[in-house]
């Protein structure tokens, strides 16, 4: 069992790599519960799994920056248009009073692709071994299981976002 220090979130323990198995954190989030799945093989790396917990710290600015990319890639889509794809979807797919009720918008008003994107919550974080982390975001679970999903190198810096379920 590894056990490092998050300014953030504390002590924070991991199971060995040994079965290979994920191990699931349950962090507070804004008064959210917030998941972070940590394949076991980077347990077994003291200094990439300390880098990883230091970027936990920097949860915060992460988020904030990834909020900023959907917002511009949603306004201003280039080649990919899977942000756009993935907002437009939730106003297609889902009944109106259903989406107004998931955003909190008033009946009376047209809900929008910005509704959408401003509604999205941080709903998992995934770190796997060297070669990625993942942040998945979306609507309530109860009223919608599609995830707009972040990509990050080993390094954190963003690569590109898709559309799962």
């Amino acid at each position: 069992m590894v056990s490092l220090n998050s300014k953030m979130f504390g002590p924070l323990k991991f199971d060995g790599g040994v079965d290979k198995k994920i191990t699931k954190l349950a962090l507070p989030l804004a008064s959210k519960q917030l998941t972070v799945s940590i394949d076991g093989e980077l347990g077994d790396d003291l200094k990439r799994l300390q880098t990883r917990v230091t970027w936990l710290d920097e949860l915060a600015a992460t988020d904030k920056a990834v909020r900023a990319r959907m917002a511009k890639e949603f306004e201003k889509p280039g080649k990919d248009k899977t942000v756009r794809d993935f907002l437009q979807a939730h106003i297609d797919e889902m009944e109106p009073a259903e989406l107004r009720k998931a955003l909190g918008v008033a009946r009376t008003k047209v809900v929008t692709a910005a509704d959408v994107l401003r509604n999205l919550l941080l709903r998992h974080i995934s770190m796997w071994s060297a070669d990625e982390t993942v942040f998945d975001y979306g609507l309530d679970p109860r009223r919608s299981d599609q995830l707009l999903v972040a990509y990050f190198n080993a390094k954190g810096k963003f690569t590109h976002f898709s559309h799962e379920s």
